[in-house]
């Protein structure tokens, strides 16, 4: 009867063991799957806002009256992208910057005299850059940089 009751004891045990190791390994898998989620997710966001950023500049330098309405100037810490239009006869200003970590943009009557800090919070952005180069503009946002043609002029040799 002893004999009976250790090898029950035995397969209980080896029983309880393998529970163990199938919850360890259990475990282990969904650890390892949730890691891989969150870095997938970071990267798709981190993506996203880059696309984001190009594709909402490209569209704002391709709205404007003309290329020529379309010019670059310093605004707060760091360059400015202005696009001047003409509504109702009063002229007005566009401008695209980067403020504390934010892509951000500032619609006023031109000549307003505001600050960085009035404008609205577009994406985050650590910096931006935008050269002007005849017909072309070279920006940098969100880690990205691109080149765009300002329509109605002609593209320098």
């Amino acid at each position: 009867m002893t004999q009976h009751r250790s090898h029950h004891a035995i397969s209980s045990l080896a029983a309880l063991l393998m529970l163990l190791v199938f919850s360890v390994a259990l475990l282990a898998v969904l650890l390892g799957g949730a890691n891989v989620y969150e870095r997938l997710t970071a990267r798709d966001s981190q993506s996203y806002e880059r696309r984001t950023a190009v594709q909402y500049l490209t569209t704002k330098v391709h709205q404007a009256q003309s290329g020529s309405a379309v010019t670059v100037a310093s605004f707060g810490d760091g360059d400015s992208l202005v696009i001047a239009e003409t509504i109702d006869g009063l002229p007005f200003h566009t401008q695209i910057y980067c403020h504390e970590g934010w892509l951000m943009e500032l619609f006023t009557v031109a000549g307003a005299n505001l600050t960085p800090h009035d404008g609205s919070k577009i994406l985050p952005a650590e910096d931006f850059t935008v050269r002007q180069e005849g017909s072309l503009l070279h920006l940098t946002v969100a880690e990205q940089t691109f080149t765009l043609h300002l329509r109605g002029q002609e593209v320098a040799p």
